[in-house]
């Protein structure tokens, strides 16, 4: 196992392939995942990284993930409540009076039904409602996970802890065996603040405006990634963390 936190102090993700005790064809995935806020330096000034969302991904090679043991992974109702609501009849009536000079003798057929007219009008809405909690982990395609909170809040604290991240079983008449795990952030699910510590640091950001605030996000972005990728590209995304597995025989 070949492991690297690029950022210990932001996110510590450790991942570990255990045996099965029974079925020596057979492995756990067991993840552990904490994340917290850390300040970082900008020039004479200083700022504080956290995470809105994380993506776990995994690439596989020589087994095959058991159906049904993937972390995270809420089966949706197949039926959910149906509510119908249906608002009160408004009705409008129209008299209308008929007149023969005085007499009362004499009106037309169906001049009594043509007295008093209504019209009734019905409407209808319908709703479906339906109650479902929010896993911080949950399971996506592809082999992927997405750790965030129910209210976009920064991510803080720890999220998996001794977790089987899914149980796998090595293929037939293979004799290797690899799996290589990323924590990985987009640009966009980076927030960057600024600390305000003296009259310096908020003359020097109170006079940024938004999009130098943004270049300075980009530019931080840019730099992190820089630390792990080295001269690759950047591609709009940092690997904080990334493991790699190998079993040959």
């Amino acid at each position: 196992m070949n492991s690297q936190n690029s950022f210990p102090d932001i996110c510590e993700f450790s991942v570990s392939f255990e045996p099965d005790a029974e079925d020596s064809n057979k492995l756990s995935c067991v993840v552990d995942l904490r994340v917290s806020c850390s300040e970082v330096p900008l020039g004479d000034q200083e700022c504080t990284i956290s995470f809105q969302r994380l993506i776990i991904s995994v690439d596989i090679e020589g087994i095959d993930i058991i159906p049904g043991t993937r972390f995270g992974e809420p089966l949706k109702n197949n039926s959910v409540v149906k509510k119908k609501t249906i608002s009160q009849a408004k009705t409008k009536t129209k008299n209308r009076g008929w007149s023969f000079g005085g007499s009362t003798k004499a009106r037309p057929e169906g001049a009594a039904s043509a007295e008093n007219r209504s019209s009734n009008e019905t409407s209808r809405d319908t709703h479906i409602s339906e109650d479902e909690k929010h896993h911080r982990v949950t399971a996506k395609p592809n082999l992927r996970w997405e750790v965030i909170e129910a209210d976009d809040d920064p991510l803080d604290g720890t999220y998996m802890e001794r977790e089987k991240l899914f149980e796998a079983k090595t293929k037939q008449g293979g004799n290797r065996t690899a799996a290589t795990l990323c924590l990985k952030v987009k640009q966009r699910d980076l927030s960057i603040g600024q600390i305000i510590r003296n009259e310096s640091a908020l003359s020097f950001f109170s006079a940024l405006t938004e999009n130098q605030r943004r270049l300075i996000d980009i530019f931080i972005a840019k730099s992190l990634s820089n630390s792990v990728y080295g001269s690759r590209k950047y591609v709009g995304e940092i690997i904080l963390s990334e493991f790699e597995y190998l079993h040959e025989e």
